[in-house]
């Protein structure tokens, strides 16, 4: 397990064409990021492409059990090392 935590502000690359040498480089705030991605949802609405609002995800039962095994074998290696 791990966490993973920015060391600095997240830069993107617009690659325009293959081969390309110069990108455009630009930073995008969160903030920012749902402003755009909701403005790219609304302009495929209009232009009536299909979109599902809500997706229910479900894992399958060797996920749960792979999930489950591994939290009791990180508790049995945590109890290990006390």
């Amino acid at each position: 397990r791990c966490q993973l935590f920015p060391t600095q502000a997240f830069t993107w690359e617009l690659l325009d064409e293959p081969g390309e040498v110069k990108h455009k480089t630009f930073t995008l705030t969160g903030d920012d990021a749902i402003k755009l991605f909701k403005a790219a949802v609304e302009a495929a609405r209009q232009a009536r492409l299909p979109w599902e609002d809500e997706i229910t995800l479900k894992p399958s039962d060797e996920l749960i059990q792979l999930v489950a095994r591994s939290q009791e074998m990180a508790t049995h290696q945590a109890e290990a090392s006390e």
